[in-house]
């Protein structure tokens, strides 16, 4: 099994992901439209204070009821082992970096949103099972290790060049559009990315067919952007 790649759940994670798809839009997505409309009356536009008792004992029913913290310990690990070195050359290649932590922790969740964030000298990614779809689930593993590739080595860079925080998070949310590029026959799954990022990800993928340097096509995109 994988030693860079560790599947866990965490109760408070898991909570606090139920709070969040309620109550924060991701780049004007609404993901508490695919939420039962019971849990929103008793959790949108309310405090976490207000809501976090409710959503864990909400939760711990849905932990007896599913499987899907043994699927992702289990049959997903076992497919991600076959692909995680593979996986790891793309991505450095791309970025033409190191791979930038030491470890990345998977913590189920039971709600479909996957969010990700910094964890000591780790990564830590929340993940639903997804209908059980490996591929799937790979690419976003994919897609958040690629926002975590972009901000340890590129992210002060679209400071620098005078980028709002709120537009270099576009274009890294953007750049995911190459993993439908390089990744094919890799991983059977296309990532879509956002509805409001689709004209900078058809320009990141013209320019990273000239030239396969993502700092180079970084520039460019940022060029772009500010125009």
């Amino acid at each position: 099994m994988s030693e860079l790649v560790k599947v866990k759940r965490n109760l408070e994670k898991d909570a606090r992901n139920w709070w969040e798809a309620n109550n924060q839009l991701s780049y004007g997505y609404d993901f508490s439209k695919n939420i039962s409309e019971e849990i929103r009356k008793k959790v949108k536009g309310k405090k976490w204070s207000e809501t976090k008792n409710f959503l864990k004992l909400m939760i711990k029913k849905k932990y007896k009821q599913e499987n899907g913290l043994n699927f992702l310990q289990n049959e997903f690990l076992l497919y991600w082992d076959q692909k995680e070195k593979e996986i790891i050359n793309i991505l450095n290649k791309i970025h033409n970096s190191k791979f930038p932590v030491e470890f990345v922790n998977i913590y189920y969740t039971s709600c479909k949103r996957c969010p990700y964030g910094k964890e000591g000298k780790g990564f830590w990614i929340q993940l639903n099972e997804y209908n059980k779809n490996k591929d799937f689930l790979a690419s976003i593993i994919i897609h958040e290790l690629m926002h975590l590739y972009f901000w340890r080595y590129y992210g002060n860079l679209c400071l620098k060049k005078g980028l709002t925080r709120e537009q270099a998070e576009d274009i890294k949310e953007a750049f995911t559009i190459l993993m439908n590029e390089e990744f094919r026959g890799v991983v059977n799954a296309k990532d879509a990315g956002y509805e409001i990022h689709q004209k900078i990800r058809n320009f990141i993928l013209r320019e990273w067919k000239k030239s396969n340097d993502f700092k180079k096509v970084l520039l460019s995109t940022i060029d772009f952007i500010k125009k």
